[in-house]
């Protein structure tokens, strides 16, 4: 017996509707973890239980049983039959699972009066030959991001039936927490990425996102900031899949990696491990983006960047799931894809389906960030809050002026990489971290750059009023994380400077 959600029973109500009016092609649309499934079985059983027959097309075979465990658990009585080559049984059942690659091949059964698509932003020339075969049967599209251009060419009304901020609102998923590492690192590897069918090219994506550094930082960050959650990571490619899982478990972290190659009794091993709380990370490609239900599931961590906001809102939308215990989840964006799209509780769906074109889901590489990175802490923030809600420092300050060490002093604090509210201690702390690091670097003088890294970080106008001659008698500190992560992107950034200081291509005046 299924018991429905008021806004379940309100979508089911709108479709039956939509039908009622002779409008046989319905899209409808929920947030991942919102219970389409519950909405499709409902609809299933009341078409199975008249004259007619119903169909279930699925991407996976995977899917296949994934839906009749759905249904039986619904409705243990159900007959239901499975059309997926060898794995086929019961084609006479009143409702049938197939997979669209054996639906290719035989072709729609006989006597089917509801159609359900699931996934439908992924779509086949199977579905249109479907579609072409249905002979008047209902058809219902299942999605959670009507997004892929052309769906308003295959059905005849989108319903939509909540959002992800409404339903976190309302308890039913848990509220994201973003942050962002290193994304001047990862915007760098994108630069010399190509662009192809609208997204980044795979194998050289691949590449970019295999370098050490980059996939040593999704460990660290991982470390630091993941608070030992259950965590699935997508990432480019198998290999990618594969190195990130080893560089996990050399951390001594268990983590092991899952790609379409994967056998299926394997996967079941695998995500019973991870329910179970055995395995802490779970490394895919194109695996647990669609169908993958996992409440346990708290962590994401987003390392394939991508232009499609529909495999953005897929990914993250993973985690999004209650489970007892869990208040939040986390999104460590290490493809800098929150930035791109925005943050998943912000996604509003198309109104209808004349609004769904190309630009809907792909997004230019060069189009203005929807979202902003606190300096401070990394978190991400939409672009309407100026401040940040993670730590509460706002997103700039044009000027202010601090009392240090008695003495008014102004610092300029409107460069998003300077500090806010620093005092006398914490720049002392700050210079001798510096020091640390720079000794571990082997730095002639450590001290001295020390100074000047001091002076650039918080923007001081009088550095020898600040910076006492006294502290360099003082014994280094080994740097927290975030100064760390300070030097790293001001390094980088002094050497992209004297590139382009040096590149006499570049215009006078750059």
């Amino acid at each position: 017996m299924i018991t429905l959600r008021d806004y379940q029973r309100d979508l089911i109500e709108r479709i039956r509707g939509a039908w009622a009016s002779g409008t046989d092609r319905v899209l409808a649309c929920l947030p991942t973890g919102a219970g389409k499934t519950e909405v499709a079985i409902e609809l299933l059983l009341d078409e199975a239980s008249t004259s007619h027959r119903a169909l279930v097309l699925v991407e996976r075979k995977v899917l296949c049983q994934q839906w009749v465990e759905r249904i039986h658990r619904h409705a243990p009585a159900a007959r239901i039959g499975i059309i997926q080559a060898e794995n086929t049984v019961g084609v006479s059942s009143p409702i049938l699972v197939a997979t669209a690659q054996t639906i290719r091949s035989r072709g729609v059964p006989e006597d089917v009066g509801l159609i359900v698509i699931d996934e439908s932003h992924v779509w086949h020339t199977v579905h249109d030959d479907v579609l072409r075969e249905s002979g008047g049967a209902k058809v219902l599209g299942l999605t959670a991001t009507p997004l892929r251009e052309g769906l308003g060419l295959r059905f005849e009304r989108l319903i939509v039936g909540t959002t992800i901020r409404t339903l976190i609102e309302q308890g039913y998923l848990v509220r994201p927490r973003y942050f962002a590492p290193r994304h001047s690192a990862i915007e760098t590897a994108l630069n010399s990425v190509s662009i192809r069918a609208g997204d980044y090219a795979t194998n050289e994506l691949g590449r970019a996102m295999r370098g050490k550094s980059i996939i040593g930082d999704v460990v660290g960050t991982w470390l630091d900031r993941g608070e030992d959650r259950q965590t699935i990571a997508f990432c480019v490619d198998k290999q990618h899949a594969h190195d990130l899982a080893d560089e996990f478990t050399a951390a001594r972290v268990t983590a092991r990696s899952i790609v379409d190659e994967t056998p299926d009794d394997e996967r079941r091993f695998l995500f019973r491990e991870f329910d179970g709380g055995t395995l802490r990370v779970l490394c895919s490609v194109g695996v647990l983006g669609v169908g993958f239900d996992a409440p346990i599931a708290s962590c994401a961590i987003l390392a394939r960047p991508t232009l499609s906001l529909s495999l953005h809102i897929q990914q993250g939308g993973r985690v999004l799931r209650p489970h007892p215990g869990k208040s939040d989840c986390l999104i460590l964006d290490h493809a800098g894809n929150t930035i791109r799209h925005g943050l998943l509780d912000d996604f509003e769906p198309p109104a209808d389906l004349s609004q769904i074109e190309r630009s809907t889901d792909k997004r230019n590489r060069r189009d203005a960030p929807e979202a902003w990175i606190c300096r401070h802490c990394e978190a991400v923030n939409p672009m309407r809050e100026d401040v940040c809600a993670a730590c509460g420092n706002p997103r700039r300050r044009h000027s202010a002026v601090y009392v240090i060490d008695g003495e008014i002093m102004p610092l300029y604090t409107d460069d998003p990489r300077a500090a806010t509210a620093p005092t006398a201690d914490g720049i002392e702390t700050f210079y001798r971290q510096c020091v640390y690091y720079g000794m571990a670097k082997g730095f002639r003088d450590a001290r001295g750059w020390a100074y000047h890294q001091t002076a650039a970080r918080y923007r001081l106008v009088n550095p020898r009023a600040v910076i006492a001659w006294s502290w360099r008698n003082l014994e280094p500190i080994r740097p927290s994380a975030e100064t760390a992560r300070w030097l790293r992107a001001e390094w980088q950034r002094r050497m992209i400077a004297r590139r382009y200081a040096t590149d006499r291509t570049v215009p006078a005046g750059f």
